[in-house]
């Protein structure tokens, strides 16, 4: 919905203020040692993760569809961090 996309959008700009994206060198002496091994340091630029939110049930059947959780088993809003 709008309200979501436009919360959102705030939620970036205010984010990025206090979380900048780390530079490629910052990021290559974070790495773990494990991602290095498996991926090589040239791989990999960003590390990202994602959660959900718990949300009420769609009454509209595709919304529903796209907002529903197996894992959680009801609706959920999707963030990629």
């Amino acid at each position: 919905s709008d309200i979501v996309y436009a919360w959102a959008n705030v939620l970036v700009d205010t984010l990025r203020q206090f979380f900048p994206t780390p530079t490629r060198s910052q990021m290559l002496r974070a790495y773990p040692a494990s991602v290095v091994r498996k991926f090589g340091h040239a791989f990999v630029f960003l590390l990202l993760d994602a959660t959900e939110e718990r949300a009420d049930t769609a009454s509209m059947k595709i919304m529903h569809a796209a907002l529903f959780s197996a894992y959680k088993h009801h609706s959920t809003l999707k963030w990629l961090v």
